[in-house]
């Protein structure tokens, strides 16, 4: 909340403004008056505030000519490609954004911290391919910010290093919407990285230069010294150059750079599918040529390259070179795809099992009511054990509401699960068998009910053993 307030021949005037809880709506107001009653001034304005808030949290203000909508977009530097390279604001931004404009070069699975009711947008540009011209980018990020949403969005790598950010800032700037720069970890450095090449190294490159290898083509003249580069930088990175190879090598050379100079191309650089390609400033073109190694990569040019013999470590791991398809379901395959791609592998995750919530009947809430009459309760997985607390919660409970009743879990992942809530599991069967299952229960049933919360779905032999044995007084309740 601010306020401002001016005195003018004994009158003062107010004018402050209150911003919603979360964040997207702004509330103005102005009042004025006999200065010696500032305090009667204040009070009013900020019930007139207060009362303006109420009723569009309530849904039924109009919206007078004091009430506007301020949004907030973020230009953010997306990362390399790995998306563990972003920053934690980053993240931020994109957990809390209403719209998401996203590139090319943007991970996908950056998209997974969205919001579910955020809107995805793709702008992605490709050589000669634009979803998107970069006009019609501005045009989007102001009219969605002028709607007072709050919009990420994603750049690949670092949205001021030729992400042409201060271009979009510029288009912002001129309609009013606030705008905010989130740096990101840029490629030129990060992909060289990746391959085992440090852009500097002491005694042999303490400089460094990162050049466009597609400018402007409206221009009647290059804007890159190539007298300058070619030998008074150790290091050289060119991004968005495969194209224009050919002309780099030649204007470097021609310029005094060695035919020797040492040369790698790094194609999709800190993501799991990279690929590295070293040569000379003589050979590289026809190298490229003959391994057909497409864009996006980043040029390295300079004797750093040679140290990739002996710092090479992303592509060597075990996995390196593997795609691995991952079948599971996505709330479970998340973890699976990092232990795999943590050894380099390239993982596709193609659910074939979806879980959902099933609807809760008045005898399903019975139950959930009168879990305290159940000696044991039983988790066969660890979805049974998240829609089981849900719908507690929905009938106004927590874990309270288990009383003394002992707690099963079949598995340590249902363990783990359990162990979120706050409950730790009072057994837990040596394997996953029926038969397990059923002698680990025993001690604890002695004749009396339990509950089971289960996948209908799931064909566990744990539950139809469990069910089969007339020993006990059964009864199941199916959360998915």
């Amino acid at each position: 909340m601010g306020v401002h307030g001016t005195i003018n021949k004994g009158q003062l005037t107010l004018k402050a403004m209150i911003a919603s809880l979360d964040g997207k709506t702004v509330y103005e107001g102005e009042i004025s008056g006999p200065a010696k009653k500032a305090e009667i001034l204040g009070k009013n304005l900020a019930k007139a505030l207060y009362e303006e808030g109420w009723q569009t949290y309530c849904g039924c203000s109009h919206r007078g000519r004091n009430h506007k909508m301020t949004g907030m977009v973020y230009l953010i530097g997306a990362g390399p490609g790995d998306v563990k390279l972003i920053t934690v604001k980053g993240r931020e931004c994109i957990e809390k954004a209403d719209v998401i404009v996203y590139d090319y070069l943007a991970d996908a699975h950056l998209l997974e911290w969205a919001r579910p009711d955020a809107e995805l947008i793709y702008a992605g540009k490709q050589c000669k391919d634009h979803t998107m011209h970069q006009w019609e980018i501005n045009e989007l990020l102001v009219q969605k910010g002028k709607e007072g949403k709050i919009v990420a969005r994603l750049k690949g790598g670092d949205p001021l290093v030729f992400g042409r950010g201060g271009e979009e800032a510029m288009a912002l700037g001129e309609a009013g919407v606030p705008f905010e720069f989130v740096p990101g970890v840029t490629s030129p450095i990060a992909a060289p990285a990746y391959a085992g090449i440090p852009v500097t190294q002491r005694a042999m490159a303490t400089s460094f230069a990162v050049v466009t290898g597609h400018e402007d083509p409206t221009k009647a003249v290059s804007g890159i010294h190539w007298e300058g580069l070619a030998t008074a930088v150790d290091t050289l990175c060119f991004v968005m150059g495969v194209g224009n190879l050919p002309t780099i090598a030649e204007k470097l050379m021609a310029h005094g750079r060695p035919a020797s100079t040492p040369v790698a191309l790094v194609r999709w650089g800190t993501k799991t599918v990279q690929e590295v390609l070293v040569s000379t400033l003589e050979h590289v073109v026809e190298d490229v040529e003959k391994a057909q190694l497409k864009a996006p990569a980043i040029i390295v040019v300079g004797d750093v390259v040679n140290l990739r013999e002996k710092l090479q470590w992303f592509d060597n791991k075990p996995l390196f070179g593997k795609t691995i398809v991952v079948t599971r379901a996505r709330s479970q395959a998340s973890a699976f795809r990092e232990k795999l791609a943590a050894q380099g592998a390239n993982v596709v995750e193609a659910a074939a099992i979806k879980t959902s919530p099933l609807e809760l009947f008045d005898e399903d809430k019975r139950i959930i009511n009168n879990t305290k009459q159940y000696q044991c309760i039983v988790f066969t997985s660890g979805e049974g054990v998240r829609y089981f607390f849900d719908a507690l919660y929905k009938e106004g409970k927590d874990t309270r509401a288990l009383g003394n009743s002992k707690v099963a879990a079949i598995g340590c992942a249902t363990a783990r699960e359990l162990q979120k809530y706050g409950i730790v599991p009072d057994i837990i069967p040596v394997d996953y068998k029926a038969e397990s299952a059923v002698e680990a229960l025993e001690e604890e049933l002695k004749g009396r009910g339990f509950r089971i919360a289960y996948s209908t779905k799931s064909s566990s032999r744990c539950n139809s053993t469990l069910f089969a044995s007339s020993r006990y007084r059964c009864r199941y309740f199916a959360f998915i």
